[in-house]
């Protein structure tokens, strides 16, 4: 699969998803991108090109927490053939309730086929300096999350034209009571009750994805799991009885196919 270029479709009448587009974009790719821009009804009457080896961002604010309709009217002009896309919608900073899945559900009908998506906050319509919303956003931070959420695209993009992705992830997580506790109906190797506060567990995973086109991918990861305290994981107990508290360490090989439709 060979994405030829990216391009920006987009209704912004105030500017703000234009700039986030415009952002995402540079995070993806340093050559100019195409704009699309629908805003204008003068522009929204021009014939649009049907869409195929396209990286298409489409993008629109958010109404009430719904796509405007004059956005929908004209996104639906649009015509693509299983092009890859990336809905992005951006609210003034209340709730983007269900218009991004508004807008990936209105994508799909269009023949694209959307593999990522985010909602981004932008000034509201309504603000002004006495009644600020959100006032000067997208911000410089805003910016640079964009172009970070471009970046994850370009990896995305890279395994799925090269049909390998190879993935590495490091966690921790600790689980804290405050203060010791006794398990109820649960004794240790020795008859001894059992008392735990906390757990400190650490997780390294290390995959390799293979892509058969943008339908299918396959995913073997290799999950290494350290846990400083053994109580009350997988290899915690022997029927009703728990083992010893000690740094325990679990070694999983998980492997899946997952389909995207």
């Amino acid at each position: 699969m060979n994405i030829k270029q990216v391009k920006l479709i987009y209704f912004s009448p105030t500017g703000t998803t234009q700039k986030v587009l415009e952002s995402i974009a540079q995070g993806i790719t340093d050559e100019v991108v195409e704009h699309i821009n629908l805003t204008r009804p003068d522009n929204a009457q021009k014939p649009i090109p049907p869409f195929s080896d396209e990286l298409i961002l489409i993008g629109a604010p958010v109404y009430g927490g719904r796509l405007p309709v004059d956005a929908i009217n004209r996104f639906k002009q649009i015509k693509a053939s299983k092009t890859l896309a990336i809905p992005i919608v951006v609210y003034g900073n209340r709730e983007f309730e269900d218009a991004l899945l508004e807008l990936k559900n209105l994508a799909i009908d269009l023949g694209f086929h959307p593999v990522a998506g985010a909602a981004f906050i932008g000034e509201h319509s309504f603000a002004t300096k006495d009644a600020p919303i959100a006032n000067g956003r997208p911000d410089s931070l805003d910016v640079q999350k964009a172009k970070a959420f471009g970046a994850k695209i370009k990896e995305k993009k890279i395994g799925m034209e090269s049909g390998w992705e190879l993935a590495a992830r490091y966690e921790e997580i600790r689980v804290d009571a405050q203060k010791p506790f006794q398990l109820t109906g649960f004794i240790d190797i020795n008859g001894n009750p059992v008392t735990v506060e906390d757990n400190f567990v650490r997780t390294l995973t290390l995959g390799v994805n293979k892509y058969i086109n943008y339908n299918v991918k396959f995913q073997v990861n290799y999950e290494h799991d350290w846990y400083d305290n053994s109580f009350l994981t997988p290899t915690s107990r022997t029927g009703d009885n728990l083992l010893e508290s000690g740094d325990v360490s679990v070694d999983k090989v998980l492997m899946r196919m997952q389909l995207f439709f």
